[in-house]
């Protein structure tokens, strides 16, 4: 007899079933029967976090994700540049401003540097010289660094205005992190690189918004991009291309027109007598701007600008393909080969034979138009393809190693000619009162630093010159320099002289390589080499100085001299003065620290090392 059980289910001779199922004593249903061989266990259930993380990778990044992961990248990138500032101090133009442009009158702003109108480089380094000073450069290094981050945050803005959260993740995480790009992210002096940069896509973004605040916004943003750096004349010329495709340019034409004629007011008055643009540089524009873009998109990968050659083809026909088959956005395709062209080509009339595009400095804005144009040809495609994001990922992540090691090989070469550039500083001031106005201390990496201008700048400003100690404690390269500028500076003399009274004992402390020493004649000690070498005496200068000459003996062979202060003597190193073999002798004496000097000489025959009363 079949009843309902109170449960809903059916009782069936005592016993209820739940389902159709039967039912144990207990209420537990018993177990179906199963055909052989058949597996009826249930599936296995996927945990919660793989199935959020397989969702995740399937769907857009959000807004609010794609920014924190540009904030966070922004400050791994800021600590990563600062470190790389350590021990670095002011490079070649630089000391253009430090000694030429202290003053507060017009000409210290307006200025033409390198045909470029430098005002906002000229108006942040006079607040830090007011500021700070010159001793530091820490100041100097956070001002690029912030104009670096605000560079990269406008270009999230472009890139997410153009394309989608994924691509302006990607490309401006590679933009932080340019390695390839070090002579701008190393450099103070080129925050007017990094400032035009971010305020010529500024004003795209602006002039794209279509309302009058946009417009004013543009024109503005585009009067910034050129009074920083002249990259502000391309992106002037881009945006009145774009205004051009929009149409309704007219009403709007003094957007660009009023930057146009304030720029060209000031090329008139300060740029076009000092300007380096030669006719002549026009038949190498083709070949200069494959170079550039070359460079440009390897560095955006970390690459040898070979390398970028493969890179420039396949953009190249991905670009025809866009514009042909109208999947890619023309006006901002146009826009961005527009600028990047006419920057390339000033580049090349003014600087052709002078620079490769490949220098960092170069690259840097190279490769943020690349990116740009990237995400134009992209467009507003949003990348949730597991796949494509895992490529991007990788790509990204491989860009950032090789990005980040060319950072810290540019760092390390930077504080090598840092280094040399403050000994060369300590060492002319030991001997101020000795040298002339012109007098050049490190004409390799600071030619632009003269004695007179310099003295008269750190007395307003500091000196980030090394100390004596300092110099001892530096590089090998930095004492040597520092004794080059002593040697020069007449702190040491060599020179022919007369056979002057010798000391009552011989010079004291000398050691040989390769030969022999004995004492004799009078006052004086005698080496003699080793058959087949060449013998080699160090010793002590005493504070009256040296008389070095060969034996004068048939046979003699000249004698090589070589004295520092604060480099070591090594073993084989070139004579800084010769004395003959017919025994003539070199004067050695010390005027500045007279105590502290070092000889060497070294010669194939016999050669004598006297005292001087």
């Amino acid at each position: 007899m079949l009843v309902r059980s109170a449960a809903g289910g059916r009782v069936r001779g005592g016993r209820a079933t739940t389902g159709g199922a039967p039912a144990t004593a207990e209420g537990d249903p018993t177990p179906e029967p199963t055909t052989p061989g058949t597996d009826r266990r249930a599936p296995r259930a996927v945990p919660a976090w793989w199935d959020r993380a397989r969702r995740f990778a399937g769907e857009p990044l959000s807004t609010r994700a794609a920014i924190t992961i540009v904030v966070v990248a922004g400050l791994i990138a800021a600590v990563v540049l600062l470190r790389n500032y350590r021990d670095l101090i002011f490079f070649f133009d630089e000391w253009d401003f430090i000694q030429d442009r202290r003053g507060w009158g017009p000409d210290a702003f307006l200025e033409s540097h390198n045909e470029h109108l430098a005002l906002v480089a000229a108006f942040v380094y006079k607040v830090l010289f007011a500021v700070f000073g010159i001793t530091s450069y820490w100041p100097y290094a956070i001002a690029l660094v912030v104009s670096h981050l605000a560079c990269a945050g406008v270009l999230f803005a472009l890139l997410r205005s153009w394309s989608s959260n994924e691509v302006a993740v990607l490309g401006t995480t590679v933009l932080l992190f340019l390695g390839t790009g070090w002579g701008v992210l190393l450099w103070p002096f080129e925050l007017g690189v990094t400032v035009s940069l971010a305020a010529g896509m500024g004003a795209i973004l602006a002039i794209e918004r279509r309302t009058p605040r946009g417009d004013v916004a543009a024109c503005g943003l585009l009067l910034l991009s050129l009074a920083a750096a002249s990259l502000g004349v391309p992106f002037t010329i881009g945006v009145f291309a774009l205004m051009l495709a929009r149409g309704g340019w007219v009403r709007r034409l003094w957007i660009v027109a009023v930057p146009a004629v304030l720029y060209g007011a000031w090329y008139l008055a300060y740029g076009a007598e000092k300007s380096s643009t030669k006719a002549e540089n026009i038949p190498q524009i083709p070949v200069y701007m494959a170079d550039a873009a070359a460079a440009a998109l390897a560095g955006v990968f970390g690459m040898n600008p070979e390398i970028g050659r493969s890179i420039l083809i396949a953009v190249a026909v991905a670009t025809v393909a866009g514009l042909v088959g109208r999947w890619a956005d023309r006006d901002r395709v146009t826009l961005v080969l527009l600028a990047v062209g006419v920057t390339w080509s000033l580049l090349c009339l003014s600087r052709f034979g002078i620079g490769t595009p490949a220098e960092p400095r170069y690259i840097y804005p190279g490769a943020a138009f690349m990116l740009l144009l990237l995400a134009a040809l992209i467009g507003s495609r949003a990348i949730t393809a597991p796949r494509a994001r895992v490529v991007g990922i990788v790509l990204v992540t491989l860009s950032l190693i090789t990005n980040i090691g060319v950072l810290r090989a540019g760092s390390a070469q930077w504080r090598d000619y840092s280094a040399q550039v403050q000994a060369s500083l300590g060492a002319m001031t030991e001997v101020r009162d000795r040298v002339p106005d012109d007098f050049q201390p490190a004409s390799q990496y600071g030619p632009q630093i003269r004695a007179a201008t310099f003295f008269a700048a750190v007395e307003d400003l500091g000196s980030p010159a090394f100390s004596a100690d300092e110099i001892r404690a530096g590089s090998v390269n930095a004492r040597l320099a520092a004794d080059d500028v002593l040697r020069r500076a007449g702190a040491i003399t060599l020179e022919g002289a007369a056979p002057a009274p010798t000391g009552t004992r011989p010079p004291r402390g000398a050691v040989a390589a390769d030969g022999t020493l004995r004492p004799g004649p009078a006052g004086c000690l005698t080496a003699s080499p080793l058959p087949g070498a060449s013998v080699i005496v160090n010793l002590d200068v005493p504070p009256a100085g040296l008389q070095v000459r060969s034996s004068g003996a048939p046979g003699s062979s000249p004698v090589g001299v070589r004295v520092v202060r604060y480099a070591d003597l090594s073993p084989g190193g070139a004579a800084m003065a010769t004395a003959a073999a017919d025994g003539s002798v070199l004067r050695v004496t010390p005027v500045v620290a007279p105590s502290e000097w070092r000889l060497e000489a070294a010669s194939a025959g016999d050669l004598v090392i006297c005292g001087v009363r």
